[in-house]
């Protein structure tokens, strides 16, 4: 006959014999197995039996249920195996086989993927799973905390200063984020509570991008009783002994992770400690989310104050060249009228030249002949003479005008 084993809780060590097809769990009296916490519900969930198959259905419970760290949807029946660490509420139940209770269900993993629309709720979900007030209470003070900057920098390292007070058993930390424009994982913040020195890149890649990939938050209680062709030689290699990491998801969209790790033999996270951690990391990535908005905000403030700056320096320039040409364009104007002015003058000399070139070539006529027949002993002939010289002149002045205006 097949045993159900209590790991922990106030039956802790119990055991109880799986003898109908379908067995109740849940904390009301009348279930098959009573289970007395309240993070249970009072109908939590049921075991079928059929064949030599066991098969566990949630029955819609407040603080959900977990098959091997996974979280089951309710409604739905999925096989479980002997000595498969199941967790109905904050207690620890396996079918088959008895397992110690610090080795129980090395992994857990929170999807959060699919419950992050909007930030109240999506808190409130992983609030269902979070039992103790003083837990609620630390959630609601790093979420006030948070919202008192929009710095970046300063947000991370609010966030890691709550994590390391918060878990006692936090040797190292690390937040990464997703660079939206190149869409690689950008190192923000890290952390060492033995201040080590040159901490960075100290976190399992493999661990984080996982998450990332999933967007569920993934706790690996106790690395040494994984298998291991589980684990990634970091974690091999610097002998981390306990893994939390949580996506930082808003608006349905992974911002990047919140990772911790722990060394220490004696103090390996627990699955409240994840709940915990998820619980903070809403207001984390809102905080974090209004912040690159802010960011972003203000870089587009600035790009468009450069591009006003340039526009006004180009309009400036503008108007400069604009005078200048105007200026330009005046000047040929003064030159095109002075030139017409000339041009008509010139017209207006040949037309006058012409009337009187006639005239004055009777005028030298008349007074050639006449100091033809003057004797030479008259004192007229001598007016007479330079009357004749002066209209000679004359008639070549004219006739230079009208050859000027003749071959322009």
């Amino acid at each position: 006959m097949t045993k159900l084993y209590i790991i922990n809780g106030l039956k802790r060590s119990y055991s109880f014999d799986i003898k109908s097809a379908v067995t109740f769990v849940g904390r009301a009296p009348d279930n098959d197995v009573q289970i007395e916490n309240n993070s249970v519900s009072r109908k939590h969930m049921k075991i079928l039996r059929k064949g030599d198959k066991f098969f566990i259905e949630d029955l819609k419970s407040q603080n959900g249920t977990l098959v091997n760290g996974q979280a089951i949807e309710p409604g739905d029946q999925y096989e479980v195996k002997e000595g498969i660490p199941i967790l109905v509420g904050d207690v620890s139940i396996s079918l088959g086989k008895k397992l110690l209770d610090n080795g129980m269900a090395v992994q857990y993993s929170i999807d959060l993927s699919e419950k992050t629309g909007d930030f109240r709720q999506s808190l409130l979900y992983k609030d269902r799973r979070i039992t103790k007030r003083k837990d609620l209470e630390t959630i609601h003070e790093v979420s006030t905390i948070l919202m008192q900057t929009l710095d970046i920098n300063e947000i991370c390292e609010k966030i890691m200063d709550s994590l390391f007070s918060l878990f006692n058993n936090i040797d190292n930390g690390v937040i990464l984020l997703i660079d939206n424009e190149t869409g690689e994982l950008k190192e923000i913040l890290a952390r060492s509570r033995h201040n080590e020195g040159n901490i960075q890149s100290n976190y399992s890649r493999t661990i984080v991008n996982r998450v990332i990939g999933d967007g569920k938050a993934v706790i690996m209680a106790d690395t040494s009783q994984e298998d291991i062709d589980n684990l990634s030689e970091s974690i091999a290699m610097k002998r981390i002994k306990s893994i939390m990491c949580v996506p930082l998801i808003s608006k349905s969209q992974t911002q990047g992770v919140v990772y911790v790790h722990s060394v220490n033999m004696l103090q390996e996270f627990q699955i409240d400690d994840l709940y915990l951690l998820t619980g903070i990391s809403s207001p984390a990535a809102l905080a974090i989310q209004n912040a690159l908005l802010y960011s972003q905000r203000k870089k587009a403030e600035e790009e468009l104050r450069k591009a006003h700056d340039e526009l006004y320096t180009f309009s400036q320039q503008l108007e400069r060249k604009v005078q200048e040409r105007t200026e330009e364009l005046k000047e040929k104007n003064r030159k095109l009228v002075e030139s017409e002015k000339l041009a008509a003058l010139g017209k207006m000399a040949n037309r006058v030249a012409h009337e009187l070139r006639n005239p004055l070539t009777v005028v030298g006529g008349l007074t050639r002949r006449l100091c033809e027949k003057t004797p030479d002993d008259d004192p007229n002939k001598k007016d007479l003479k330079i009357i004749l010289g002066e209209a000679k002149v004359l008639e070549n002045k004219i006739s230079e005008i009208i050859n000027i205006e003749n071959n322009e």
